[in-house]
């Protein structure tokens, strides 16, 4: 009697607690700006009102102890831009005798770039630097080595201070457990662009992108900055660094660079790749002989094979694949059988999946083109009549159905030819993660953008609606003295606007 009891109760006990907590959870998440609103609706003078507030965040918020708010204070602080605010709060924890602990350490770091930074360094003041450098060794001796995030936040704000050098030997410490985010190689390589070491910013730019790591804007800008202050620093450099790596503007590098140079035009490139503000033609710009052979290799290498052969296929499928690949057949068009099959939803009947495939590859061989088409084996149970078509008028190779065929896909257009047409919706976003160097990865999507056809709709009457590619890359390049910037709005990161200038 007493254990069940005992049971109905500390069950009951149990599921009160997790109630509870739930129930703050969800109340904490529902209003995210609650805490920064506590803090900036009170007039704060004293040691006192901190009291105050920081026992309303308690009652209002049970994740938030005294070992953690006042990281919490500082980064609603810092994430709302009240940076007065957070000076007052380290004021205020100063006069307490508070130890900080790392976590505050960090936003005390990351506060003072973000102050720098606002001020655009006009407000830096030596002593500070000092402060911050004498904060750093201090925890240094105290912890010996720190976690990735505090070295971050670390070099965050010593890349503001005439101590930055120590940024690279940091972002080094870092590397040794893991990949720097994009803030600290940025960070790093803004204040050697400021401090006129190039060599350094732009190889460390260079591994940013090896590491899949985005540059951040403050990169560029504090180039820019350097090119107006010096005039023989070349402001190509920069546009060629965008265009070698494909990497499109944003608004606000755009919005920088128009600042700096008058003439600018916002202009549009036509289908067939004419600028409406220079009246030039954007070349086609293709992969050499060199670089098809090195993209196949690399496909065949990580993404069909990889570390296990298992992974994607079997040992005796990838056999037969190469058996059909050394037939040495120039395929025109090789077909990625069942994303176009799906094009109309994959709850579509089998018959409309067969026609639709039909209906595109009997499009290429009315243009006399020899078509490969890749799929699966359960493709052999479509309409006799729509199957027998396809492997009539084209070469068919099957997958298993536990297969992946795309990389089966990937490959046989680029051992067909760097002319080859892969017609496919899908864009091979995995694929390009798997191929690891930056080189690579723009190989392929180079390649890629000017190959794919996709499939838009198959008319009633028959007739394929297909979308092909632009005779152009989306990159920054230039031609015949004008440079043209592809670039992003902030209100659509899909389509791609353009920028026309000339430098003189």
């Amino acid at each position: 009697m007493f254990r069940s009891v005992f049971a109905r109760s500390f069950k009951s006990g149990v599921l009160l607690n997790v109630y509870k907590r739930q129930y703050a959870f969800v109340r904490e998440r529902r209003n995210p700006e609650s805490i920064i609103s506590t803090l900036t609706s009170t007039k704060i003078t004293t040691s006192e009102d901190w009291e105050v507030v920081k026992n309303k965040i308690f009652n209002d918020f049970n994740t938030i102890k005294p070992s953690n708010i006042d990281a919490v204070v500082l980064t609603n602080c810092i994430n709302y831009k009240h940076y007065d605010l957070a000076e007052n709060y380290l004021e205020y924890l100063k006069k307490s005798g508070v130890e900080y602990n790392l976590a505050t350490i960090g936003k005390i770091f990351k506060l003072n770039f973000c102050t720098q930074n606002e001020s655009k360094g006009k407000d830096s003041k030596r002593n500070t630097h000092e402060t911050l450098y004498a904060m750093y060794e201090q925890v240094k001796g105290k912890y010996g080595t720190l976690d990735s995030i505090t070295n971050e936040h670390v070099i965050m704000g010593l890349s503001v201070t005439d101590k930055w050098e120590i940024c690279k030997d940091i972002l080094n410490e870092i590397k040794l457990t893991c990949v720097p985010n994009s803030i600290a190689y940025s960070c790093t390589v803004k204040a050697a662009f400021q401090n006129g070491q190039f060599d350094y910013a732009w190889n460390l730019l260079n591994e940013m992108l090896e590491k899949n790591r985005k540059p951040n804007n403050m990169c560029y800008i504090a180039y820019i900055d350097k090119c107006i202050e010096d005039k023989s620093i070349s402001l190509e450099k920069l546009f060629e660094f965008l265009g070698d790596n494909d990497l499109i503007c944003d608004w606000e590098l755009i919005q920088n660079l128009r600042k700096y140079f008058q003439e600018t035009k916002f202009v549009k490139i036509t289908q067939k790749g004419l600028c409406t503000g220079c009246k030039k033609v954007i070349p086609r710009i293709d992969l050499s002989d060199e670089e098809f052979d090195v993209l196949k290799s690399k496909i065949f290498e990580r993404v069909i094979v990889g570390k296990d052969v298992f992974r994607n296929t079997s040992p005796s499928e990838l056999q037969l694949f190469q058996k059909m690949m050394n037939k040495n057949i120039n395929y025109d068009v090789v077909i990625d059988g069942l994303n176009v099959a799906y094009s109309a939803g994959t709850k579509t009947s089998a018959f409309v999946n067969a026609h639709l495939l039909s209906s595109v590859v009997r499009y290429y061989i009315e243009q006399n083109k020899k078509v490969l088409v890749l799929g699966r084996t359960h493709m052999e149970r479509w309409p006799k009549k729509y199957f027998d078509f396809i492997r009539a008028n084209a070469e068919i190779f099957l997958t298993q159905n536990i297969s992946k065929d795309d990389p089966y896909l990937l490959y046989c257009a680029l051992h067909a030819g760097s002319n080859a047409i892969i017609v496919s919706r899908d864009l091979m976003r995995s694929h390009v993660y798997l191929l690891k160097e930056n080189h690579h990865k723009r190989l392929f999507t180079r390649w890629l953008t000017q190959s794919q056809h996709q499939l838009v709709k198959v008319l009633d009457n028959g007739d394929v609606i297909i979308k092909k590619p632009l005779p152009y890359v989306e990159t920054t390049q230039k031609v015949d003295g004008y440079w043209h910037l592809p670039y992003y709005t902030v209100e659509n990161q899909e389509s791609v606007n353009w920028m026309c200038l000339k430098l003189k």
